[in-house]
């Protein structure tokens, strides 16, 4: 553990074809090339979300 402080950040997306970790990783790669913060990517998919993953894109309004 380090004096920096601690940046969390959620990985939104929870179905199964998500952008959201590539995108969470270049993040955190731009984040902690300043040496200012410890980083943390927080993945809601990984928590066991109230509400299940639907499969398909939300903007097809197809849910199962």
């Amino acid at each position: 553990m380090t004096d920096r402080p601690l940046v969390q950040f959620p990985i939104a997306g929870t179905q199964p074809n998500r952008a959201g970790k590539p995108t969470a990783r270049w993040i955190a790669e731009q984040a902690a090339g300043s040496g200012v913060f410890d980083i943390k990517a927080v993945d809601l998919a990984e928590t066991d979300p109230p509400v299940p993953a639907e499969p398909g894109h939300p903007s097809t309004r197809e849910y199962d």
